[in-house]
């Protein structure tokens, strides 16, 4: 005869284990074959042969620049996107989000019915998907910053591609959508990485006004009314504006609202960057082949979205299946020893 505490003590042993064996199965089932977080994507096969194949070099004297083997110092954006096309035009963006400051910036978008364009990190969506989420049903915008904020220039094409369509894809994964828009880290990029990104079929993003935010600034709103002050006396010509800030960090997030104070007092229009630059901001043609964005840049082969490695979901559902065979059995056995003490 088996002690009723004992029978107790088991079941509740084993209840654990299933809760435990079914809550990773579904936290993994998103991320099971992403890269780590924060780390180097690893370069899928696939992809590296449908964007930066031989073939591609060949026909793009751009990718087959070397690679450089420090981060860049200095970078030319003359080729870039970095100002909205209409002088009254400023569109905020977000960069290394999302965060658990992310939530306290809505709020204030929200509050001040500002759309915003977020540059978000694949890593870090895949830690807050729900933010994401809200990001996207509020009516901002979704762009890619990278897999791991990774300098691009010293990365192989087949990284750059791994870094740029993992993102892509846990975006897409969560929300929906495939956006666009690509901001490279640090704004480092020179012509084989924008021939890399042009080879996706996205669009580089940079920016003419940086709030420095990211580097510690604390005086972010003066350095902000400097920028209108001089465009509305005539030092500097008044421009479109695609200002940077970043969410990643508290302190950042917390001097947000007095950016867009300064700005509104200015009578700018506050416009995403496909607003902004009458872009647009999505593309879902990146998986299926097709015309990216109306431009004539086409493919002709389909671009599949590689799965799970068959043992890594097929082991998760072998653990969740094993734990309730093993929860069935002990169900068994206590519910047979419980009988037998009456």
């Amino acid at each position: 005869m088996i002690p009723i505490a004992a029978v107790l003590a088991l079941l509740a042993v084993s209840s654990t284990t299933t809760t435990t064996t079914m809550a990773q199965t579904t936290a993994t089932t998103l991320s099971a074959d992403y890269p780590p977080m924060d780390k180097r994507a690893t370069p899928n096969a696939l992809w590296s042969a449908q964007f930066v194949s031989e073939a591609a070099r060949a026909a793009n004297p751009a990718l087959a620049l070397p690679v450089s083997p420090v981060p860049l110092t200095g970078t030319d954006w003359t080729k870039d996107i970095r100002e909205c096309t209409g002088v009254n035009d400023w569109s905020l963006t977000f960069d290394d989000g999302p965060s658990p400051y992310t939530p306290t910036l809505l709020n204030e978008l929200r509050t001040r019915s500002i759309k915003a364009t977020f540059f978000v990190v694949g890593s870090r969506v895949i830690q807050f998907p729900d933010t994401l989420k809200r990001i996207n049903a509020e009516g901002h915008e979704i762009a890619i910053h990278t897999w791991s904020h990774a300098h691009l220039a010293t990365l192989t094409n087949e990284e750059i591609v791994a870094e740029i369509l993992f993102t892509a894809r846990a975006i897409k994964e969560v929300v929906g959508v495939t956006p666009r828009f690509v901001r490279p880290p640090f704004g480092e990029t020179d012509d084989r990485v924008r021939a890399v990104i042009t080879a996706l079929g996205f669009q580089s993003i940079m920016w003419n006004r940086d709030t420095l935010d990211g580097s510690g600034n604390t005086q972010v709103a003066a350095l902000a009314r400097g920028w209108v002050q001089a465009m509305s006396n005539g030092t500097t010509p008044r421009v479109g504006v695609i200002s940077l800030e970043h969410d990643l960090y508290e302190a950042a997030v917390a001097q947000a609202p007095s950016v867009m104070t300064i700005v509104a007092a200015d009578a700018r229009v506050f416009k995403t960057v496909a607003e902004c630059t009458g872009l647009a901001a999505y593309d879902e043609t990146v998986w299926a082949g097709g015309t990216n964005g109306g431009s004539s840049n086409s493919r002709t082969a389909p671009v599949s979205v590689p799965s799970p490695p068959a043992g890594v979901k097929n082991a998760a559902m072998q653990i969740g299946g094993f734990a309730f065979e093993i929860v069935a059995a002990v169900l068994t056995v206590a519910s047979t020893a419980v009988m037998s003490l009456f």
